[in-house]
């Protein structure tokens, strides 16, 4: 009975999360957790962890997010005292951290040492799998070596392609960093293409003002402006500016520096 209401907060949690309400999803992850905890329910319970390392990142709190997921991390080893999913997960969310926090390396080595758990306690065909090589590709793309990158998200999208129900968010993923690697290697029409994807993805899984919406619109509209289409530039950089205010406030810092 007790898990039924860890499940229940979970499901609120996972909701608030797609509305883009990180702050109230933890909330109601952490409240899951205590259930989940109550029931040595550890996959759920560090599911949840996961969860909330991701909301700190979506809000910018970085240190934060670093300092939870490596206790989450060491909690886990204690618990299961090997190798393991849950621990998998984390890692690969602490490797986001690092990504966000510029330390590319870091986040490669987590990432792999993610990917290699993965590939030996679970199918080849994973989510988590086609994740990581996305992430994996995104490292590249922020090292420069866009030619790696590019090989990484195309493995993701064949494992993605390979399950019988695609998952979503991992796809709009994959067409937003090809979409970086094409727009970076000046291969403007075929970054618009891949950007026009990863918006019609992500529209039907996140609510019109989710951060990764707004972020298409900005990458659109610097597409249009190396293509000289001023006009089209300016609409997608106000619809990314509109949407940042009402999702921020127009004294968010991010606002005040851009």
């Amino acid at each position: 009975f007790s898990q039924n209401y860890g499940d229940h907060f979970k499901k609120v949690a996972d909701s608030l999360y797609f509305m883009s309400d990180f702050s109230k999803s933890s909330f109601y992850y952490e409240k899951a957790m205590d259930y989940f905890l109550a029931e040595s329910n550890w996959v759920k319970y560090f599911k949840c962890s996961s969860f909330i390392g991701f909301n700190y990142c979506e809000m910018g709190n970085l240190d934060k997010a670093e300092k939870y997921i490596t206790d989450a991390i060491n909690k886990s080893y204690k618990i299961n005292n090997e190798e393991n999913l849950q621990s998998a997960d984390l890692i690969t969310i602490l490797g986001i951290v690092y990504d966000l926090k510029g330390n590319y390396d870091k986040a490669l080595f987590n990432y792999n040492q993610s990917l290699k758990t993965l590939l030996k306690l679970s199918s080849g065909n994973n989510s988590d799998i086609a994740g990581l090589y996305n992430n994996i590709g995104l490292s590249y793309i922020n090292k420069g070596d866009f030619e790696l990158a590019e090989s990484y998200i195309r493995k993701s999208l064949d494992v993605n392609f390979n399950f019988a129900e695609i998952d979503s968010e991992k796809l709009g993923d994959c067409y937003n960093n090809l979409g970086i690697i094409f727009w970076s290697t000046e291969e403007y029409n075929k970054s618009l293409s891949f950007f026009e994807k990863s918006l019609a993805v992500r529209k039907t899984i996140y609510s019109y003002n989710h951060p990764s919406i707004s972020v298409l619109y900005n990458n659109m509209g610097l597409i249009y402006k190396a293509l000289n289409n001023y006009r089209n530039a300016i609409e997608h950089y106000t619809l990314s500016l509109n949407l940042r205010i009402e999702k921020l406030g127009m004294n968010h810092p991010d606002l005040i520096q851009n």
